[in-house]
């Protein structure tokens, strides 16, 4: 796999105002940190692993004037605009159903809009999200989750406990074809019958709602982590109503209503930006920021140009660059929850001999390749986590 560039640019706000992650990486459900957790338990074989570092800060630009700090006066609403770049040439999806743990721009869109029952706080505890509180039954397979009141959708729509059974189902439904809800949701009684055509709906089976703030969810076996699994975005709540007026299109009207988190699309120019404004019916406290803005770019080099050029205000630094990169005032370096990994094919010679394997794995210099090879970007790691 080839990692990321793990540093990065960062310019101040305008104002005062600031946000980690545009609401916090984990105060916006912890999802994204979760998910890169999750997809590094998959990579448990693997015979060298890399914990790679991305650069997560923000620098005010009154701060940057010298020892002697100003007073921070807030921007007015129209200067509360952050413009981040994101690499590819499209977002892939906005479907939290399809959305998978290594596209990176699709997770930032979908965790700005969407939501689910619980998230994950800064130490990756799980805490409430819609979902106020839960209980779990003496049987240790039935989940009772008792909603927040006056919930909405950010076309004022209200949002119900039918409406999480719904894209839960719907997220297993053989017909949206999702790769990653039959991972992250397979713990739900009958959802192997549901993927595989032997039963309609989990819909009053394993997915109960006795009224429109409690939600009842029963696992096929007792699984303390169950909690975990929902966090990711494959069990985030969607529309009904507007999944049925657009079908599989539904993401290319989400300006209509459908967003369930603190932002709400307001204008997506495919292959050229996707933008962002608070919704003003989220539960939860509302963004200082007007606007957000992730503008598109084919490469990494491109995008750090465009912070270069003040036209975003953050931005990965290439490997070619880094060693100006470092001498800069607004260059930091701080850890991500990742993990990256080099491994071997061992359906193949010589590789399909573990001697050979264990003789490479032995040999592999990890601190070099850190150093020399990634110059010093990320950090050498004998562990998963």
């Amino acid at each position: 796999m080839t990692p990321t560039t793990s540093t990065a640019m960062w310019r101040g706000f305008k104002g005062n105002t600031r946000m980690k992650m545009f609401m916090g990486t984990t105060n916006r459900r912890g999802v994204m940190n979760h998910a890169l957790k999750t997809n590094q338990g998959v990579m448990n074989h693997a015979p060298t692993n890399i914990l790679f570092i991305f650069l997560l800060a923000i620098l005010l630009v009154a701060c940057l004037g010298g020892p002697s700090q100003k007073t921070l006066v807030k921007a007015p609403a129209s200067k509360q605009v952050y413009r981040v770049p994101q690499i590819g040439s499209d977002i892939t999806t906005l479907d939290p159903a399809l959305v998978l743990p290594t596209d990176k721009p699709s997770l930032d869109a979908i965790q700005m809009l969407f939501t689910g029952l619980v998230a994950l706080d800064d130490h990756l505890q799980v805490v409430p999200q819609l979902a106020q509180s839960w209980d779990l039954s003496s049987d240790g397979v039935t989940w009772t989750f008792h909603l927040r009141h006056n919930l909405k959708f950010s076309d004022g729509t209200p949002l119900t406990s039918s409406d999480i059974a719904y894209s839960i189902d719907r997220a297993l439904q053989p017909t949206t074809k999702s790769s990653i809800a039959p991972i992250y949701l397979a713990l739900i009684k009958d959802s192997d019958k549901l993927l595989a055509g032997y039963t309609q709906s989990l819909i009053n089976d394993s997915l109960l709602t006795p009224d429109n703030n409690t939600l009842i969810i029963v696992t096929s076996k007792k699984a303390p982590y169950f909690l975990d699994m929902l966090t990711y975005p494959c069990s985030y709540v969607v529309e009904k109503s507007l999944i049925n007026l657009y079908t599989i299109n539904f993401t290319d009207h989400l300006n209509e209503g459908g967003a369930s988190g603190p932002f709400k699309v307001s204008q997506f120019s495919h292959g050229v930006s996707l933008d962002f404004v608070p919704n003003p019916y989220y539960y939860g406290p509302h963004p200082q920021l007007g606007k957000v803005v992730f503008s598109l770019y084919q490469d990494t080099d491109t995008a750090y140009f465009a912070y270069l050029r003040g036209q975003v205000d953050t931005a990965q630094v290439p490997l070619t660059s880094l060693s100006l990169a470092r001498k800069r005032n607004d260059f930091h370096q701080l850890p991500l929850l990742w993990i990256n990994y080099y491994t071997m094919n061992y359906l193949v010679p010589p590789f399909d001999n573990i001697n050979i394997r264990q003789a490479f794995e032995l040999a592999i210099n990890k601190t070099a390749i850190a150093s020399k090879v990634w110059q010093n970007t990320v950090i050498p790691t004998n562990h998963i986590v």
